[in-house]
C-alpha cells in the first residue's frame, strides 16, 4: 500500500502528473481522513502534536513552506540545504508510519471491542533511514536559462524589441496592484492602486501586449456576475487547470467576484484604447516553468525569474510579491507574442493563456481538453516549446 497525508488532494496527483508512467500500489491510505475520524484536525504537524510525536530540534520548527525554500536554495547550489530537506522529509516518512499504526490501534478499539485484549500494532517510532555511506549529492545546474532571450528573438519583428505590460490585479484599489513593463528581457515594476493609475501607466507605455492576472470573462451562460443563474461558478479553463493538477480559484467565488469584475472593466477600457489584452495566470505559469510561486520567499521568486533570463533592478531592489507576479504575467505575454503558448478556453468563455512547457504531458492535456469541453489544440501546436532545456521543478 501507499500511505500519505493529504495525498489524494496533492501528492499522488502531483506524482502522476510529473511521472505519467509511474505505477503505485493499488491500496492508498490517506491519513488526513483517517485521523479526522479520530477527531483530529489540522495539518501533519498538528496531528503529531495531538498524538505526542516530537521532532529533533534542527527540524522541529520547519514547515512545508520552509521545505520549498530549501529546495530552491539547493537549486542555487547550496548542498547543505538539500541535506536538511532530506532529513525533514525522512522525519515525515517515519512519522506517517507511526501515525498509521497509532490510528489503527485507536480505531480498532472503537469499532471492535474484542481487540481490546490484543497487542497494539504500534511499538514505537521507527528509526530514520540512514545511508550506509554518505550520500553523493550532485551539484545542481545553476546556469541561467536562455528561455527569455530565445523568446525575445523569436517575437522580435523588424529589429523592434517587444514590450509587454504585466498586471497582477487586486480586487480593489484598497490594496496596491503589481505592474510590470518588460522591454525585451529587462523588467521594471511599480505598485499602482486606482483604475485610473493602471490605465494611464499602461496606455502611456504603448506596449505590444497587456497580460492581466485576473479572470477577464464569465462562465458560459452568465450575463452579470452579481446575478445568480444556477449555472457553474467556474469557467471550463479553470476546470482544465484543476485537472492538470494546478491550483486555481473559480472566477465567481464570493472572494473572486470583485477581482473578476475589475479585470473585465480594465480589459474593456484598454481594448477601447487600441491595446491587445490577454488573460494570464502567474501561478500556472510558475508551476509549468519551475519558478517558485508567490507563497515562496521573495528572494527565491526573484531567483526563479533571473534563471529564466529576466534582468532588471527588481533583482536587487525592494519590490513586492505582487510586482514580481506582474513580471510573470508579462513573461506569459512574451510567450504569447512568440507564438509559444496554449490557449485554454472556447469562443463562449474566451481564453486563458499559459506557456508551453516541457513539464506538460501533452497527450493527457488533449484528453483533458476534450473532457472539459474546450477547444482542441492542433497536433502541430503540441510540439516542445522553444526552450528545449527542461526547467527544474519547484518543490512542495
Amino acid at each position: 500500500m501507499v500511505v500519505t497525508f493529504n495525498g489524494s488532494g496533492f501528492d499522488l496527483r502531483f506524482l502522476k502528473l510529473a511521472f505519467p508512467e509511474l505505477l503505485l500500489p493499488p491500496v492508498h491510505i490517506d491519513l488526513r481522513w483517517v485521523t479526522r475520524k479520530l477527531g483530529m484536525r489540522g495539518g501533519l504537524k498538528d496531528i503529531e502534536t495531538n498524538i505526542g510525536i516530537s521532532r529533533p530540534s534542527d527540524v522541529q520548527e520547519m514547515s512545508g513552506f520552509d521545505a520549498t525554500v530549501l529546495w530552491a536554495k539547493y537549486l542555487r547550489g547550496d548542498k547543505h540545504a538539500l541535506r536538511q530537506l532530506i532529513r525533514y522529509n525522512a522525519e515525515d516518512v517515519v512519522h506517517l508510519k507511526a501515525i498509521m499504526e497509532l490510528a489503527y490501534d485507536r480505531l480498532s478499539r472503537q469499532t471492535a471491542e474484542f481487540l481490546n485484549t490484543t497487542k497494539p500494532v504500534f511499538k514505537g517510532m521507527a528509526p530514520l533511514p540512514r545511508a550506509k555511506r554518505p550520500a553523493n549529492i550532485h551539484e545542481p545546474a545553476t546556469n541561467k536559462s536562455n528561455l527569455v532571450p530565445h523568446l525575445v528573438e523569436k517575437c522580435s519583428a523588424e529589429h523592434r524589441v517587444p514590450m509587454v505590460v504585466g498586471i497582477d490585479l487586486t480586487g480593489s484599489a484598497k490594496r496596491a496592484t503589481g505592474w510590470a513593463l518588460m522591454t525585451g528581457a529587462t523588467a521594471i515594476t511599480k505598485s499602482l492602486s486606482t483604475d485610473e493609475e493602471l490605465l494611464a501607466e499602461t496606455i502611456a507605455a504603448k506596449p505590444d501586449l497587456v497580460s492581466i492576472d485576473s479572470p477577464l470573462s464569465l462562465p458560459e451562460g452568465w450575463i452579470n456576475a452579481d446575478e445568480s443563474c444556477g449555472l457553474p461558478i467556474y469557467r471550463k479553463c479553470e476546470l482544465a487547470l484543476k485537472r492538470m493538477g494546478i491550483s486555481v480559484f473559480w472566477c465567481l467565488l464570493p472572494s473572486m467576484k470583485s477581482l473578476t469584475k475589475r479585470g473585465m472593466f480594465l480589459a474593456r477600457r484598454l481594448r477601447e484604447a487600441g491595446l491587445s489584452v490577454i488573460e494570464s495566470y502567474p501561478g500556472a505559469a510558475q508551476d509549468l516553468l519551475g519558478i517558485p510561486r508567490k507563497g515562496s520567499s521573495l528572494e527565491e521568486l526573484k531567483w526563479g525569474l533571473s534563471r529564466a533570463g529576466i534582468k532588471g533592478e527588481f533583482l536587487h531592489g525592494k519590490v513586492t510579491h505582487d510586482e514580481v507576479d506582474a513580471i510573470t504575467s508579462a513573461l506569459v505575454g512574451l510567450f504569447y507574442l512568440a507564438d509559444d503558448y496554449i490557449a485554454l478556453g472556447n469562443a463562449a468563455e474566451d481564453y486563458l493563456i499559459v506557456p508551453k512547457s516541457t513539464r506538460i504531458h501533452y497527450s493527457r492535456l488533449a484528453d483533458i481538453l476534450a473532457a472539459t469541453g474546450l477547444d482542441a489544440i492542433e497536433v502541430n501546436d503540441l510540439e516542445c516549446p522553444v526552450n528545449a532545456e527542461p526547467h527544474l521543478p519547484a518543490a512542495g
